[in-house]
C-alpha cells in the first residue's frame, strides 16, 4: 500500500497514524528518532495513506509532540482492540521471531503499521501481559513496515541468524519481489541495521548496509 503526501483538506486527528523509516523529504511532519530514522504521520483515507506536512500542522494547530502522543494512541488503540496472540513464526535455537501472517491480527491495512510497535513499551515489557517474548533485552530488525523481525540479545545465536534473514530480503531479487506483489520487500522503505531494545530504548548495534 502506498503512502501519498496529504492534499489540502480538513483532517480528523483521530485518523493520523505514526510510521518509522529514514529522514523524509523536506517539508514532512517528522520527528527525529534513532540516529538516520525518523516518526513521521499518515492520515488514513478509506484504503490508502496520505502523509502528513509540517504545514498542515499549522491547520491542525497542534505541535509535532502533542501529534506524536495522539497517533501512536491511534494505532494502539486499533492494534490492542483486536490484539489476542501475534503469530510469530519461530527459530528457537536461535529464539528469533518474525510475524506470521500478521495482517490476520492487525486487519483493514494495520499491518503496515508493524514496525510501530517499537514505538509501545507494553512490547517490550516483560512484565506486561502484551509483551512479545519473557526476555529482558531484544534485538530488533526492521527492514520495511510490514516486516518486523526481534530476537532474544541474550542469546549468542540470535544476531547471526537476524542478519541472515535481513541479508537473505536485501539479496533477494528485486523485481522477482514486485511481481509477485511484495512491493514493501522491493523497495526496501526502512533499514537493514540491527537495533537493540533494552529498558524501553531503541539503539543501533550494527550497520548493515
Amino acid at each position: 500500500m502506498f503512502f501519498k503526501k496529504l492534499k489540502k483538506s480538513k483532517m480528523d486527528v483521530n485518523n493520523i497514524l505514526v510510521c518509522i523509516d529514514k529522514k523524509k523529504d523536506e517539508g514532512v511532519a517528522n520527528i527525529p528518532f534513532v540516529e538516520d530514522l525518523v516518526i513521521y504521520f499518515v492520515e488514513e483515507k478509506n484504503v490508502s495513506f496520505r502523509i502528513v506536512l509540517n504545514e498542515d500542522l499549522q491547520k491542525l494547530n497542534i505541535s509535532l509532540n502533542e501529534l506524536f502522543e495522539i497517533a501512536k494512541e491511534n494505532v494502539k488503540r486499533r492494534i490492542f482492540s483486536i490484539y489476542k496472540e501475534i503469530p510469530l513464526q519461530e527459530n528457537e535455537n536461535a529464539e528469533v521471531f518474525v510475524p506470521f501472517d500478521a495482517d490476520i491480527i492487525i486487519q483493514k491495512g494495520m499491518y503496515n503499521f508493524w514496525t510501530s510497535l517499537v514505538l509501545f513499551k507494553e512490547f517490550w515489557n516483560k512484565n506486561s501481559d502484551k509483551c512479545l517474548k519473557n526476555w529482558d533485552r531484544y534485538y530488533i530488525a526492521m527492514p520495511y513496515r510490514t516486516f518486523l523481525i526481534i530476537g532474544n540479545a541474550d542469546n549468542p545465536n540470535s544476531k547471526e541468524e537476524i542478519l541472515k534473514l535481513v541479508n537473505d530480503y536485501k539479496n533477494t531479487d528485486k523485481e522477482n519481489l514486485r511481481a509477485m506483489g511484495d512491493f514493501e520487500a522491493a523497495n526496501r522503505s526502512i533499514t537493514n541495521d540491527i537495533y537493540i531494545m533494552e529498558n524501553g530504548n531503541l539503539k543501533k548495534v550494527i550497520t548493515n548496509d
